[in-house]
């Protein structure tokens, strides 16, 4: 979606969730890559992430995009219910002894609604990006709470990560990076 840089914003872009009745969010981490810097000031991360989200919204919803929901009615709401593949890239600080984040890069490869395969999910959202060249793009944060639909607050500046997985191209670097033995953080990238 973009970059949020400074307390507020990236505070803002976590602010206010609801837990509405229904939504779960289940992301599990693994494979992790930890790098310490030789003068121990800095870290460097990377994990892998597989997961789960849902939850429910209104039967008749306009707000949302028609590939947001799952088939079917339940109780009289659309549900969600996506599968998400990502990796993390984070730097950490120490501070008064204390490790911190201090960057965090969520490197989202492929999402997809639980009955829709991620080669045609993604296939049609580059054919729907393609065709949608200059509108601006809403995220949609949650769906729930009286089927309220919440998108996420703009970014301070673009993603420096874009990639969709199309059926057609792979991904032909490790993104991000794993993290490589360093000295002193200035030596290095910053996820």
């Amino acid at each position: 979606m973009g970059v949020y840089e400074g307390y507020k914003n990236v505070t803002d872009y976590h602010r206010g969730r609801p837990n509405p009745p229904g939504k779960w969010i289940f992301h599990s981490l693994s494979n992790e890559v930890l790098e310490v810097a030789a003068d121990g000031k800095t870290a460097k991360g990377v994990w892998l992430l597989s997961g789960t989200e849902s939850g429910h919204g209104p039967a008749q919803d306009n707000n949302a995009p028609e590939n947001f929901y799952c088939e079917g009615i339940f109780d009289g709401c659309r549900v969600w219910a996506h599968w998400v593949w990502s990796r993390y890239g984070v730097d950490f600080i120490k501070e008064d002894g204390t490790w911190k984040f201090w960057h965090f890069h969520n490197y989202e490869l492929l999402r997809t609604p639980f009955d829709e395969n991620w080669v045609t999910y993604n296939m049609r959202l580059v054919k729907e990006k393609s065709g949608n060249k200059g509108k601006p793009e809403k995220t949609i944060q949650y769906a729930g709470n009286n089927g309220e639909i919440k998108y996420f607050p703009e970014p301070d500046r673009p993603s420096t990560f874009t990639w969709i997985y199309d059926g057609r191209t792979s991904l032909s670097v490790l993104a991000p990076p794993l993290p490589e033995p360093y000295t002193h953080f200035e030596e290095t990238f910053e996820y």
